[in-house]
């Protein structure tokens, strides 16, 4: 029946979902080559990278619930950085608005 009425109305559910999406997919996709030129151990390395970032993010959290908001919004924080990294030197500083206060 849902069907039915998205057919008829020409509404699509998840077109919001999609358009929320896409600008965040752009910065992704415009990285790519950026990636590729990572070898396998660069990228391996920047994996451990982002999975102790978030171990640390939510060490000492019991509550399921909690722990997933405080993972949510640790990702949040870090794919500004993690962008920046594959494109910015190691040596020059992230811009302050991407970067998580100390």
């Amino acid at each position: 029946m849902f069907k039915k009425i998205v057919n008829i109305l020409g509404v699509d559910p998840n077109k919001r979902e999609i358009q929320r999406l896409a600008a965040r997919a752009e910065q992704i996709n415009a990285l790519e080559a950026d990636f590729e030129k990572l070898s396998d151990d660069a990228l391996r390395a920047k994996t451990d990278e982002f999975r102790a970032y978030i171990r640390q993010a939510t060490a000492g959290i019991e509550n399921e619930a909690e722990r997933r908001q405080a993972e949510k919004v640790a990702l949040d924080e870090l794919l500004p950085q993690a962008l920046l990294r594959f494109v910015k030197p190691a040596n020059e500083p992230l811009d302050c608005a991407t970067t998580k206060s100390s």
